[in-house]
């Protein structure tokens, strides 16, 4: 369950700020509306999905809400990411060399494979 006054103190907003920020959206939101949303317990009321991205856009992610911390994929060490299917077949042989290579893991299987194409067909030099 979110605990909006929770949202508020680590966010750093105040209740009418709240309420401002939801307003924006939901024009009949108010004060007492607020009231009834930080006191769950009591009237059992939330706010929407969509209330609470609009609190996520106006002030940034913090705990106390429900939706999700957006995914920052930019922070990877690899942050490129190639996809390939294979048949059964190309799959067993492949299993077969990385067991006797001793690839831990198939991202590394392939890793290797790309650069001996690389180094065998372009002008790339490693890192």
């Amino acid at each position: 369950m979110p605990d909006y006054r929770r949202y508020c103190s680590v966010a750093g907003i105040t209740g009418p700020e709240m309420i401002e920020a939801i307003r924006e959206k939901f024009p009949k939101y108010s004060k007492s509306t607020n009231s009834m949303v930080n006191n769950p317990a009591d009237y059992a009321v939330r706010l929407t999905e969509e209330a609470e991205l609009q609190l996520v856009n106006r002030f940034g992610f913090a705990p106390g809400l429900d939706v999700k911390a957006p995914r920052n994929h930019g922070n990877k060490v690899k942050p490129h990411r190639l996809y390939v299917r294979v048949n059964a077949e190309l799959r067993g042989r492949l299993e077969t060399v990385k067991a006797r290579l001793h690839f831990s893991t198939d991202q590394d299987l392939v890793e290797a494979a790309l650069w001996q194409f690389c180094d065998k067909y372009g002008e790339v030099i490693r890192p």
